[in-house]
């Protein structure tokens, strides 16, 4: 009896602390996947700055390592757009000028699950 019930124990907290966490709360929209750029337009030069944050509970910046990850996938995204002939971190551009901060939010608990999995 006493090894059932351990059993039992053992699978709801494996069930518990396991796979993805996720909630109905400001759900996304369906994304748009943009056209590719007509044969003859003008690709444009961009320049950003990119900064990101967590918000579980308490606020912070991510350390460097962790923001270069994110601002490589940022720029992977502009360049296989097809739209921009030229990417450059700076304070102003000639066609167009980004700032971006990326915030990663959540509740504490799906900050948990996250870890674990």
């Amino acid at each position: 009896m006493l090894q059932v019930r351990s059993f039992m124990v053992f699978m709801v907290f494996l069930t518990i602390f396991s796979g993805c966490a996720s909630s109905r709360v400001k759900k996304l929209k369906e994304s748009v996947v943009l056209p590719p750029l007509s044969t003859g337009i003008k690709q444009s030069t961009v320049t950003y700055e990119f900064s990101s944050a967590y918000h579980f509970g308490t606020e912070g910046e991510y350390p460097e390592k962790v923001r270069q990850i994110l601002e490589a996938e940022f720029i992977q995204v502009l360049r296989d757009s097809g739209y921009f002939s030229t990417i450059e971190k700076g304070s102003e551009g000639n066609d167009l000028h980004m700032k971006v901060r990326l915030v990663i939010a959540g509740s504490r608990s799906t900050r948990f699950a996250e870890i674990i999995t």
